[in-house]
């Protein structure tokens, strides 16, 4: 019998909930950064070990390795035999020149120098309504053009894909023509119209 006595009881349950929600916070901008310093791109076009993205990029070994293995335990990245190739679940995610570019989306809170933390807090402790300010330029019909154009690639890219999902996945034998309110960047008015070409959308 050993002579140590634990007074402290194990918690009730592992901590992989707690790790896995605490982990999460990193994936967004470690994907974002992957994007913005073109090692997405390079890899696209080049699948490639460590060292040799690191060496083509010009940029730190250490610094693609932290972010390299951790898109590949992401599932962003697949590795054979030391070479990594961006995944077939992410591809069309990353690639700039597709329709369906996340890029836009992941930069979102960070051009618009939005602390999701700190907002929440202010959310629920102060019934703060953190959005008031931009809600009042789109109410008043002054958004800034640059402004607009950052909301709508971040809208663009995370619907598009669910509208070409939706216009696919329904039947609209009966319907020629789609109004769409609020329709943010039309991308469900050119998923439709796509899709069926006899559609007309407003």
């Amino acid at each position: 019998i050993s002579p140590f006595t634990m007074s402290i009881k194990l918690p009730l349950s592992d901590d992989k909930l707690i790790w896995d929600t605490f982990m999460s916070q990193h994936d967004p901008p470690v994907l974002q950064v992957s994007i913005d310093l073109g090692l997405m791109a390079h890899l696209l076009r080049t699948p490639s070990t460590i060292e040799e993205a690191a060496t083509a990029l010009g940029l730190s070994l250490r610094g693609v390795r932290a972010l390299m293995g951790h898109l590949a335990a992401c599932g962003h990245l697949v590795c054979n035999g030391g070479v990594f190739r961006v995944s077939p679940a992410t591809k069309s995610f990353v690639d700039e020149s597709a329709p369906y570019f996340w890029g836009h989306m992941l930069r979102f809170d960070k051009d618009n120098n939005r602390d999701p933390a700190t907002r929440l807090l202010e959310t629920v402790r102060e019934s703060k309504d953190v959005k008031q300010a931009s809600m009042d330029m789109w109410i008043a019909a002054s958004v800034p053009e640059d402004a607009a154009q950052r909301i709508t690639k971040a809208m663009h890219a995370h619907s598009f894909p669910a509208a070409l999902g939706c216009a696919a996945s329904h039947h609209w034998d009966s319907v020629t023509h789609m109004l769409d309110v609020a329709g943010g960047s039309g991308c469900f008015a050119i998923a439709l119209v796509d899709h069926l070409p006899r559609m007309r959308a407003t």
